[in-house]
């Protein structure tokens, strides 16, 4: 499977003997969506405004600090639970603290929308969410439909027979130019920063 239209590493090991699917993700922005599950609650009052994000093709940190930079506030002020893909459509609550829905209703960026939700008490932080629920559409898939699907499903059993859930940690998390991201964790873990 292609990820951007980039070809995966010859080094690349899956666990499962099965053959891929084939097909590309991320083809479009849109193929790729994600919308944060959240415990997060607004009401009408308190410090901290409550909005719910929705980007295409943003970076969240470069997303806040233009927001912030409209607002004319610090970028401290917007409060988040998680990052999200840049290269899909995304929805999230974020926190922004000591503005108003005015002030919110004011922002135009291209590609990016905020939706006023409510005020809290509360900053959102790192964590203050439930889960991601993910929409992926695979173009340009190696077989038919009929095809595509026996193959999703014995792979699937294969992966779930060795006690594992159907997952993909590749180029997504690790990147695509120096497939090297897991050793580096691995030797800040063992506070080897060389």
């Amino acid at each position: 499977m292609y990820i951007n239209g980039n070809k995966p590493s010859e080094n690349m090991e899956y666990i499962t003997k099965t053959e891929g699917i084939g097909g590309i993700i991320k083809y479009y922005y849109e193929d790729f969506d994600v919308s944060e599950v959240s415990y997060f609650n607004s009401n009408s009052n308190g410090k901290y405004l409550i909005a719910e994000l929705e980007k295409k093709n943003w970076d969240l940190n470069h997303c806040i600090k233009i927001i912030s930079n409209k607002l004319n506030i610090s970028y401290k002020r917007i409060g988040f639970a998680g990052t999200k893909d840049k290269r899909a459509v995304t929805r999230q609550k974020i926190s922004i603290y000591n503005i108003n829905k005015e002030q919110l209703e004011s922002i135009s960026i291209k590609d990016i929308h905020l939706k006023y939700l409510g005020y809290s008490n509360k900053k959102i932080e790192i964590g203050d969410l439930i889960k991601n629920k993910f929409e992926i559409n695979i173009r340009f898939l190696k077989y038919n439909k009929q095809k595509t699907k026996l193959l999703i499903e014995k792979i699937t059993n294969e992966i779930i027979s060795i006690g594992g859930v159907p997952n993909y940690y590749g180029i997504q998390r690790f990147g695509d130019k120096r497939e090297i991201t897991h050793l580096i964790g691995y030797y800040i873990l063992k506070r080897d920063y060389r």
